[in-house]
């Protein structure tokens, strides 16, 4: 009796967790607020020079997996499963950054992607992102499982 109780509360939690998963996507979905659509958005600017944006930069890169990257593993990432690098380095407040970005780390936050102390304070304790400072939002490759995920986090720029 105990092990029927048990099968049936275990269906009860999935069936529970994926309309609780549907609920979250057709809300998204309804903001327009898509993370494949603000992860092309993050890319699409043009690579801007610290002389255009003034305080800082605003660049994408294309990563190639070698020694430079390696911070990344204190994020939870292995470094050899990095495919691209986005890096946001301009100072200034959350309420201060381009809609895009600030859109994309929300949504990152909202799924769970966004780690770190750092950017924990910059979206929700209106800590300035200062100079020195950059928020990458990392997209790594798992060849084994076949999964790709997108991770936001802050750390000191770094020139890769």
């Amino acid at each position: 009796m105990f092990e029927i109780l048990t099968v049936l509360g275990i269906a009860l939690i999935a069936v529970t967790a994926l309309k609780r998963r549907e609920i979250d996507r057709a809300k998204s979905a309804k903001e327009g607020l898509t993370l494949p659509k603000l992860a092309r958005a993050l890319r699409t600017p043009t690579i801007l020079a610290d002389s255009e944006v003034g305080a800082g930069s605003q660049s994408s890169y294309r990563s190639p997996c070698d020694s430079r990257f390696h911070f990344v593993s204190a994020f939870g990432l292995i470094p050899q499963q990095l495919r691209e690098l986005h890096i946001y380095s301009v100072a200034g407040s959350f309420d201060q950054f381009p809609q895009k970005v600030s859109e994309l780390l929300k949504k990152l936050y909202v799924n769970g992607y966004a780690v770190g102390e750092g950017i924990m304070q910059v979206i929700h304790h209106d800590r300035p992102l200062k100079e020195g400072e950059a928020i990458y939002v990392a997209v790594v490759r798992d060849e084994n499982r076949e999964a790709t995920r997108t991770v936001a986090f802050l750390d000191r720029y770094r020139t890769c």
